[in-house]
């Protein structure tokens, strides 16, 4: 088979195109990771939180997991429950299961009312879904604590929510 002088340059011209883009969007965000984690565990915080940051920013659910923790705990920064839960959110959508528990617990430790509790079980349903394997009373503990209502409204929302990300 030949090639024409048209199609050869159309050719070069993508592959000219296409690999920076794949090398750009394609950088290994695991590496992100490691130097992240690294740094967190020197106690080099304020590093660790660009760099989680800059991971988590390109879509890393792991990176952005541990950048809710450092939120929520202000490990290099002040302590934000709105940015952990907003992280946390980001890296269960991308079917993090350990995000799902930190979120039933971000839920369940502030309950001041009750959507509180609805959203905490809420989240311990999807955590299980995901693959978390959670002990039977811990859930018969936080169910015994809810209405009938606020039981299925829970569900309700759980499954609204895994329809909407499935």
């Amino acid at each position: 088979m030949f090639f024409t002088k048209r199609r050869f340059v159309t050719s070069i011209w993508k592959i000219s195109f296409v690999i920076p883009l794949l090398c750009f969007f394609g950088t290994p965000t695991k590496a992100d990771f490691e130097e992240a984690w690294s740094a967190y565990e020197n106690g080099k915080y304020n590093v660790a939180v660009r760099e989680f940051l800059r991971c988590a920013e390109r879509g890393n659910d792991k990176c952005q997991l541990y950048l809710g923790d450092i939120y929520r705990y202000g490990h290099g920064t002040v302590v934000r429950k709105d940015r952990a839960l907003e992280w946390y959110l980001r890296s269960v959508k991308q079917k993090n299961s350990v995000a799902a528990v930190r979120l039933y617990s971000l839920f369940l430790h502030n309950s001041v009312v009750s959507e509180d509790k609805i959203k905490a079980y809420m989240w311990l349903k999807i955590a299980k879904v995901l693959g978390q394997n959670l002990r039977l009373s811990i859930e018969d503990r936080l169910k015994s604590s809810m209405t009938s209502d606020e039981a299925a409204e829970s569900q309700r929302l759980a499954t609204e929510w895994w329809m909407k990300h499935q």
